[in-house]
């Protein structure tokens, strides 16, 4: 027999348990299900934490739907890096010269 079935059969024996020494830890509580269980809050705190260019474009709507408000949020998001590219270019072309 190896030392540590010795030491779980005497541990049993003495009625201790198989994990002696080691203390009982309890059991964490369930995850909650939403961080924000709100639709409406969570497209708000949404809101907030985006970007100045894109909260501009926002302000006038009233999304209640937190998918339909990421999609718009994105579709503004590659549109304004659209304008950016084409300023770019216009800047960097500069006047031709004939």
């Amino acid at each position: 027999m190896s030392p540590r079935c010795e030491i779980q059969a005497n541990a049993e024996q003495a009625g201790v348990g198989a994990n002696m020494g080691e203390e009982h830890v309890p059991p964490l509580p369930p995850p909650p299900q939403e961080l924000v269980p709100d639709e409406e809050k969570r497209c708000n705190r949404f809101r907030y934490g985006l970007d100045t260019d894109i909260k501009i474009y926002l302000l006038a709507t009233k999304y209640t739907e937190f998918d339909v408000l990421v999609n718009r949020a994105k579709d503004i998001k590659k549109s304004l890096g659209e304008r950016k590219k084409e300023d770019v270019v216009k800047r960097t072309a500069g006047p031709m010269l004939e």
